[in-house]
């Protein structure tokens, strides 16, 4: 099994670009299919494809969103039709309206294809006859659990699953019916992918994924334990803030109740807290954290909270990154995955750092996830380009000559 790291700097534009700049390139590798000007990741999809039509096996590709699955499909569909490797292929979409877009962006590609037209049964017949005169065929996901395989499940030499992560398991069942390659693909980050789409492989994680690589969290932050305590040596009133999870609300630190003493204090010297430090709660609630704000100084914070304090890019940006919807999915679910124990379930924090946090996916995923207003200011492009390039130091996205 392969899985390739973003390692071309091609896919990361520069970000001082202008969107309509980026927007061209973007556009100019999309409309064409010479094979030289392909990216590796996408020959290597390529080829991949073509070996699993040649032994009609199962490959389940993992690609970023906006890195070409339409280009990966077309092209290896149009080198098997023109080397005979295939006679009929069948591509399954989720929705109508991707339907019509793989059909406009294949004739693009001068790759002819039809659309699976919704028929009653008395023309089952003619359905049958209509796919085996057609190379290509576009299918919505409904007609494919309908008809497809009903009326032709033999028919077809390879088998492309777009959104694969769509299917539901009565989906995969009715897929066990045909004889020909399954070709799954998914903009799903590895972490996420589920155990019936896996298991329908027969994979622990996809034959080949790029552009959705990780890093384990010791490797941006060094992680502690907050401070272990005795119920005397909390105060109702005090200098030093106590943060316990109850007081984390929205990824804030709401209004504190509790106190650390000064034995507490002393006792626990080198895990007082800094602005940008993250706790997260590491028992029964393990999503909640919150980012410490100079408001929220000085403090400590209670044994039930982790402490993440960030050594390699800034520590805002790392929480805005945990805080998105993406990583924070695949981020709670290693967390819910790692818990043990009862009647109170936790997190060890051994486990924690070695937990992997999922890599932006692209140049337009790294503005999204900094948060920057795309209004065109200057000091709007400057922070962008600060946070980006603490974030790209990091993951070792590309060379500094490059830089």
């Amino acid at each position: 099994m392969h899985n390739a790291i973003i390692h071309d700097t091609r896919i990361l534009l520069p970000v001082l670009l202008t969107m309509k700049k980026a927007t061209a390139k973007k556009t100019t590798l999309f409309h064409s299919i010479n094979r030289s000007i392909l990216f590796q990741y996408q020959k290597d999809c390529v080829e991949l494809i073509k070996r699993m039509s040649a032994s009609r096996g199962k490959a389940l590709i993992s690609i970023a969103p906006g890195y070409g699955r339409t280009i990966i499909i077309a092209l290896a569909l149009k080198e098997l039709l023109k080397e005979k490797g295939i006679e009929h292929a069948l591509i399954v979409v989720p929705r109508k309206i991707l339907e019509e877009q793989f059909i406009q962006n294949f004739a693009r590609y001068s790759l002819e294809s039809s659309k699976l037209a919704s028929r009653s049964e008395k023309h089952s017949v003619k359905l049958e006859d209509e796919l085996k005169n057609t190379s290509v065929v576009v299918s919505t996901l409904a007609m494919f659990r309908k008809r497809v395989c009903e009326v032709a499940p033999d028919l077809f030499d390879v088998v492309f699953f777009d959104e694969c992560h769509e299917l539901s398991e009565n989906d995969w069942k009715t897929a066990e019916r045909l004889k020909s390659a399954v070709i799954g693909l998914t903009a799903t980050h590895p972490s996420l992918i589920s155990g019936k789409v896996l298991s329908f492989f027969n994979l622990q994680k996809p034959t080949y994924s790029y552009g959705m690589a990780s890093v384990k969290l010791k490797e941006l932050a060094n992680v502690f334990i907050g401070a272990n305590y005795n119920s005397d040596e909390l105060l109702n009133e005090g200098k030093w803030k106590f943060i316990r999870p109850r007081d984390i609300k929205e990824g804030l630190v709401v209004k504190v109740k509790t106190f650390a003493s000064d034995k507490l204090i002393e006792k626990n010297r080198k895990k007082t807290l800094k602005v940008g430090d993250i706790v997260l709660q590491n028992a029964f609630n393990f999503g909640k954290m919150a980012i410490i704000q100079e408001k929220d100084l000085p403090a400590m914070a209670s044994t039930n909270l982790f402490v993440i304090r960030s050594t390699t890019i800034t520590p805002k940006f790392l929480f805005d990154h945990l805080q998105s919807k993406v990583v924070a999915a695949a981020f709670r679910k290693q967390l819910e995955d790692l818990a043990h124990g009862t009647p109170i379930r936790h997190i060890s924090l051994r486990d924690v750092r070695e937990i992997l946090v999922p890599l932006p996916f692209s140049e337009e995923h790294l503005w999204k996830f900094a948060d920057i207003r795309r209004s065109g200011n200057i000091e709007d492009f400057i922070k962008a380009r600060n946070e980006i390039a603490h974030l790209r130091s990091a993951y070792e996205l590309y060379s500094a000559s490059e830089e």
